[in-house]
């Protein structure tokens, strides 16, 4: 029911986000980013409204808050050639930047959660269909029931990857350079700094800190107001 909820939320997102293409259309850039954030701050999880304010944040030369929009967008779309397209001329542009983190699940590189929950309802639904079909022909049951469960596995590996980016959500880091610590507090020595573009994977949170991982497996501790947190 999750996945259908969101399926209708995106398909009525359309009107909202066509408010601020006419402002950029018009050349408005600011008034577009601005509308687009607004609809943004609702929960709005269309790709199409975050791989625009990617572009609005690029064009006003935020390059890391440009790289954090379309990667969220490629939550949504990670097969996007786009969005793979500007992420990668983004971070081009951008010095000392370790390589980015992968997400907590790796499969959600290549198929988003809504995409995977979707396909196993459908498999789940034929199978269970085939099943009762079959069960009134007094036919051989067993094929249909198990591309039943495969359908329910679908689902729950589904929501696993759901689960898993809430919890362990991507983060870019914006505003400048940032202080790493050993520890989450702000007389802790600096262990390391990352530059603004980096991506990191948030571990766990403690007070105004998150535990931050780099694609080069490092760790430490940095302010979580310094972090645009990626949520799906």
């Amino acid at each position: 029911m999750k996945f259908l909820a969101l399926s209708v939320l995106l398909a009525g997102c359309g009107g909202e986000i066509s408010t601020g293409t006419e402002l950029w259309d018009a050349g408005n850039v600011e008034g577009a980013r601005q509308h687009w954030e607004q609809v943004a701050d609702t929960g709005n999880p269309s790709p199409t409204l975050r791989y625009n304010l990617g572009n609005a944040w690029f064009r006003k030369g935020d390059i890391p808050r440009a790289i954090g929009w379309w990667r969220s967008a490629g939550l949504w779309s990670p097969r996007d050639a786009d969005i793979s397209h500007n992420l990668a001329f983004a971070r081009s542009q951008l010095e000392n930047l370790p390589p980015p983190v992968a997400p907590a699940t790796g499969w959600t590189e290549f198929l988003s959660p809504g995409e995977m929950g979707a396909m196993g309802l459908l498999v789940a639904g034929g199978g269970t269909f085939g099943a009762v079909l079959t069960r009134r022909r007094k036919s051989f049951v067993f094929p249909w029931v198990f591309v039943a469960v495969f359908g329910v596995v679908l689902s729950m590996t589904a929501l696993s990857g759901w689960n898993a980016q809430n919890e362990k959500p991507l983060a870019v880091v914006v505003d400048g350079v940032v202080g790493v610590r050993p520890d989450p507090m702000v007389d802790a020595a600096v262990g390391f700094e990352l530059a603004a573009g980096t991506e990191v994977r948030i571990e766990a949170r403690r007070d105004e800190f998150v535990l931050v991982e780099t694609g080069e497996g490092k760790r430490g501790w940095i302010p979580e107001v310094a972090a645009m947190i990626l949520l799906p």
